[in-house]
């Protein structure tokens, strides 16, 4: 019973859920915005490093555009390991629930076994008493 009083208290301690939403915006606004500045650094790296990469035949604003939205996923997809990774569990109350109920009904049920079982006993014991007397 006493870790059921600590989840309902766990509960009652959540805060709005639109904080939420408004969290998740501005996490992709500012991701916007780094992918958006390093972009470029990503595409001078890739013109020195990488052999193959040239943007011959496209825009400068339009391979920025492509590149801050691959950084963009990238990043995104780091944020969202970390927060999956360090996000507190959800405890499953209504299965906890049922699982409580199940385990006191068994009890109770066994408890009505034995009391059933011990009736039955005593009226054996006192039928074969009377048929000794």
């Amino acid at each position: 019973m006493g870790s059921r009083s600590t989840q309902v208290r766990m509960a009652e301690k959540k805060g709005p859920q639109w904080a939420f939403g408004v969290v998740g915006f501005l996490l992709v606004v500012s991701l916007t915005v780094i992918a958006y500045v390093s972009a470029p650094a990503v595409i001078s790296w890739l013109k020195s490093n990488a052999n193959g990469f040239t943007t011959v035949g496209l825009p400068d604003s339009q391979v920025q555009l492509m590149f801050t939205g691959i950084v963009f996923l990238v990043l995104l997809a780091v944020v969202g390991v970390i927060v999956f990774a360090f996000a507190p569990k959800q405890t499953n109350t209504s299965s906890m629930d049922r699982m409580v109920k199940e385990r006191e009904e068994m009890l109770r049920e066994k408890r009505a076994s034995k009391k059933r079982q011990r009736t039955v006993n005593r009226t054996m014991r006192e039928s074969v008493k009377d048929k000794m007397n």
